[in-house]
């Protein structure tokens, strides 16, 4: 393989078009995943031609790799972007899609007031510039139990798998819908989704547990128990945990965009949505 250093169009390869600042300041990343330079902005490159065939492609996109490799290829400094918290992921995505096409992205939205479609600019910077750090500081207490929850943010390899999700709900559907199957059959079908999306869901809230601490002092940070006990503990419990979940995670949210009618003139929000494929629509 030729050397690229000695290529005379080297200084002519891609260069880092803008620096950011992760919300994660760089905790949660496993050592070795992410190498965080002393100021602590992190160098974004634009994406080459491979990568915006990679970020378009189905199946990559479906089990996570092409999102993977894009941000591994666009930022250096990352080494295993399987690992990253799942509360960078929306910060590196916005930076290279501004570093690969400018920072002003088309969205078409309806207005709710008289049905008319619009079209709007979003400037991409202020949503890097309105990224939080969420504190994951916040213990959240059973009120039952006593236990005490400490949580952190899932790993992307975690986070990606919660898709499955909504795979085995559609594939559960469709057997209640389909005519061919008796109902014992169908029972025993739906059952087996039923049953996997139980397990990803407990798995992907254990992924979200960093420890669970006991009235005596006790704590729990073995994931496997941590499911477990996830498993067979009472539906208020988890209700608890997971709305303490979505507060947190609530601060990183990206908030809606504020928009005006130009039909109307009355104003409206729309929600911010990442569909990848269609985020990286420009080239390729």
């Amino acid at each position: 393989m030729t050397d690229m250093t000695s290529n005379p169009l080297v200084a002519h390869f891609r260069q880092p078009a803008i620096y950011i600042t992760l919300p994660s300041k760089g905790s949660f990343w496993p050592d070795g995943s992410l190498v965080v330079p002393l100021n602590g902005e992190l160098a974004i490159l634009p994406m080459t031609a491979r990568d915006e065939i990679t970020i378009k492609t189905p199946d990559a996109l479906l089990n996570g790799s092409s999102v993977v490799n894009v941000i591994q290829s666009c930022c250096p400094n990352v080494r295993d972007a399987w690992q990253m918290p799942n509360i960078d992921i929306d910060t590196l995505l916005i930076a290279i899609r501004i570093a690969s096409y400018g920072h002003e992205l088309p969205i078409e939205t309806t207005c709710p007031h008289c049905n008319e479609p619009n079209s709007h600019e979003i400037d991409l910077r202020g949503l890097l510039d309105n990224q939080t750090s969420p504190d994951f500081n916040k213990i959240y207490v059973d009120k039952d139990s006593k236990l005490r929850f400490k949580l952190r943010p899932q790993a992307y390899f975690n986070a990606n798998q919660v898709s499955q999700i909504r795979f085995e709900q559609e594939k559960a559907m469709s057997v209640i819908n389909d005519p061919d199957l008796d109902e014992t059959a169908k029972k025993t079908i739906f059952d087996k989704h039923v049953h996997k999306i139980i397990d990803i869901s407990m798995s992907s809230l254990a992924a979200n547990t960093e420890s669970i601490t006991m009235e005596d002092g006790n704590t729990v940070t073995n994931s496997e128990f941590i499911k477990q006990y996830y498993l067979n503990t009472n539906g208020s419990s988890i209700k608890g945990v997971q709305a303490h979940l979505a507060s947190i995670m609530e601060e990183v949210a990206i908030k809606p965009f504020k928009l005006q009618c130009g039909e109307c003139t009355k104003p409206y929000e729309s929600a911010f949505t990442f569909d990848y494929a269609n985020f990286f629509d420009s080239g390729f």
